[in-house]
């Protein structure tokens, strides 16, 4: 009976919850990856590890702010191509 209750632990202990979702969003990105070969997928691989995090109540928000990134740096770097200055200035 005791080793049953240790399996179970070990089994849905965090740590192996982390690792599961860990390898399923990695699993996930890399199959994106490798099926759209043309798309620079390598960004939304990086972004999938980056959002889970150990504690799955940080994810959500995490995810969130990652968006909020992704749009404000687009904008930023869509911006300057449609300002009237020389390519110089736009660098």
């Amino acid at each position: 009976m005791t080793s049953f209750r240790y399996v179970r632990k070990e089994v849905f202990s965090p740590t192996s919850i982390y690792i599961l979702r860990f390898i399923t969003g990695f699993s996930a990105g890399y199959f994106l990856m490798l099926t759209f070969p043309r798309f620079d997928l390598f960004w939304a691989l990086l972004s999938i590890v980056l959002v889970i995090s150990p504690e799955g109540k940080d994810t959500p928000r995490l995810s969130l702010e990652r968006v909020k990134a992704n749009l404000i740096g687009a904008f930023s770097g869509f911006l300057p191509v449609y300002l009237p200055f020389g390519t110089y200035y736009k660098v």
